[in-house]
């Protein structure tokens, strides 16, 4: 326990500490202040042609209120909205044809090519661009169904001869009927019911595309701290500042090291995953982060073991860095490498978030790398004669 004190203050003292300290909380805050903007990823040009204008306008006004990641500009004409795009004022044109509703109907009754609906000019295609013709689909599917349905409808009433006419304007109020506010869709861990009392609440927080990388982003920050750490630690080995000390105290001190950089760090990450609004609840929280302190850990000392050498370490840090952005699912859940991605600690963490399993699999990564540490001890005790530990 002194040596945990005496490593704090140490630490304490180093800017570069206090730099990465701060720059949880502060990322975290940064993140949310750009989440609640009305920034939007892309700027799309929203027109219509005749009477597609009403509803070019429909659906400014809805991707305006809701979809963040797109900001809308309403444009008088076709033209001005292709020249916005011409001159990098906007990323993308959505075009309403004259004719939009009827254009709908018409695709509804259709099962071979298609009657265009919107025209799409962009300056280059990418994943946002994608995503954007996604949101773009989604607002027009409510009317490309309903249209369907009315056909239905209106084919089962002449096919069965219900007696007396119907009008779409009853099919239209039986349709609304089910019409409601709000998400069908429930997120929660694997294993559990919905929030586990059957209320229909999430478990999991619904956060938006921005706010989704931040407790990845936080997590590596952690353990940039424990891998600098590792580097001060081997830093004074090398000057000989613990050579005096019996080798089980050397572990101690080792320990106290590794821990005085990342508990700090941890403490301070999981208010600021609260104010970030990435929380699952204090107790789910916590035991996730008392893994990822103890995984940490024992990563940080294996690769010291493994380094040997403080240049090396320094220089092998940005690629580490680096690995655990890209092996874990901080942005992407990539399928490649799969192997690589179980050597990192925030694989497990960051899945076992949403899957109390990975956690399990988590403790077996746990006894492996321990088991690796101690090996490592002992073969540098009896054959690594001239290194240091």
């Amino acid at each position: 326990m002194i040596w945990f004190w005496m490593m704090v203050k140490r630490l304490f003292k180093k800017p570069v500490f206090w730099v990465i300290l701060l720059l949880i909380p502060a990322f975290s805050l940064l993140m949310r202040w750009m989440s609640g903007l009305d920034r939007g990823w892309l700027v799309v040009a929203v027109t219509g042609e005749g009477d597609g204008k009403a509803y070019a306008e429909e659906i400014a006004e809805e991707f305006s209120s809701s979809a963040k990641t797109v900001r809308i500009i309403r444009c008088a004409n076709a033209e001005e909205a292709v020249r916005l795009v011409e001159n990098v004022e906007a990323d993308a044109a959505w075009i309403f044809l004259d004719g939009t509703a009827e254009r709908i109907a018409e695709n509804a009754d259709r099962t071979d090519a298609k009657v265009p609906v919107v025209r799409i000019v962009e300056r280059v295609d990418n994943v946002f661009m994608k995503l954007s013709r996604e949101k773009l689909f989604a607002a027009l599917y409510g009317d490309l169904s309903y249209a369907d349905y009315l056909n239905f409808m209106l084919e089962k009433v002449e096919e069965f001869g219900v007696e007396g006419e119907v009008s779409e304007e009853e099919l239209q109020a039986y349709h609304s009927l089910n019409a409601s506010d709000g998400s069908i869709l429930v997120l929660s861990m694997i294993g559990e019911k919905e929030d586990g009392q059957g209320s229909g609440r999430s478990v999991m927080p619904n956060t938006d595309y921005l706010l989704a990388p931040t407790r990845g982003l936080l997590t590596s920050l952690v353990m940039l701290a424990g891998l600098i750490a590792a580097i001060l630690y081997q830093r004074d080995e090398e000057a000989g500042a613990h050579t005096w000390l019996p080798r089980r105290k050397k572990v101690w001190v080792q320990l106290s090291c590794y821990l005085s950089a990342m508990l700090p760090m941890l403490l301070l990450l999981l208010p600021s995953l609260y104010v970030g609004r990435v929380w699952t609840g204090l107790g789910h929280e916590a035991a996730c982060a008392l893994f990822l302190l103890v995984a940490g850990v024992v990563f940080v000392d294996v690769v010291r073991l493994i380094v040997k050498d403080e240049k090396r370490l320094s220089v092998l840090l940005p690629m580490l860095f680096l690995g655990l952005i890209f092996f874990c699912p901080v942005f992407l859940n990539m399928k490649m490498f799969r192997p690589l991605h179980y050597l990192f600690p925030p694989f497990y963490y960051l899945h076992g978030i949403f899957n109390r399993i990975y956690l399990m699999r988590g403790l077996i990564y746990i006894a492996v790398m321990t088991v690796a540490d101690v090996l490592l001890r002992v073969v540098r005790a009896r054959w690594g004669r001239g290194l240091s530990e």
